[in-house]
């Protein structure tokens, strides 16, 4: 996107030297609209970005866990991209009303239960996967029923 915009000023600057003053005008105002609608698509960008892609997202969430708090934010992380592996809504941190995650050996269970602020239905998310070298999913669960 910064590069969009870089382009299109310097060819804004380029098609508007050797013009007659009028063109100049036409030229701002042109540039008026493009920055007005680059600045409209940036606020629409921003506004798509998941909540739980910063930690300070996850950092408000009370979890019951036996991790440091930078382990439980790459954990919540994780369990966050098992679920979008499997085409399943993300758990936004705003709308966890519980969330424990457990180490136990070599493996992290993950217990959720959230409200979508939408239709108001409750869900209980378990995510379990084994620490390695990579991650490996053992299972996801939504509301009781395993999802493959």
């Amino acid at each position: 996107m910064k590069y969009l915009s870089i382009f299109l000023a310097c060819l804004i600057i380029l098609t508007g030297c050797g013009k007659k003053n009028d063109n100049k005008k036409e030229n701002n105002n042109q540039t008026k609209i493009e920055n007005q609608t680059e600045n409209k698509n940036n606020k629409e960008t921003n506004t798509h970005e998941p909540a739980s892609s910063s930690a300070g997202g996850f950092a408000e969430i009370k979890f019951d866990t036996n991790l440091t708090e930078e382990e439980v934010v790459d954990e919540a992380s994780a369990v966050n991209a098992f679920l979008e592996d499997k085409n399943i809504e993300i758990i936004n941190p705003a709308t966890v009303e519980s969330w424990s995650i457990q180490k136990e050996n070599d493996t992290i269970i993950s217990i959720s239960k959230d409200k979508n602020e939408q239709t108001g239905k409750e869900r209980e998310i378990e995510v379990e996967y084994k620490l390695a070298e990579e991650r490996v999913l053992k299972s996801i669960k939504v509301d009781g029923k395993e999802v493959k």
